[in-house]
């Protein structure tokens, strides 16, 4: 499972409902005094397609 930021409160340019997907982005704000502002949000990995027979 992948896991991305939605912010809830806005911060540093970012508007509420602004998702965040770059995991080094991810790292610093979750390591910053802005933690608080985001939640984590997590999506599921693509399932590969089942085979036709």
């Amino acid at each position: 499972m992948d896991m991305h930021l939605v912010v809830v409160r806005p911060f540093g340019g970012l508007a509420r409902g602004e998702a965040i997907t770059d995991a080094a982005r991810i790292a610093a704000i979750l390591n910053s005094e802005h933690a608080a502002n985001v939640v984590r949000v997590g999506t599921a990995s693509a399932a590969p397609a089942p085979k036709e027979d």
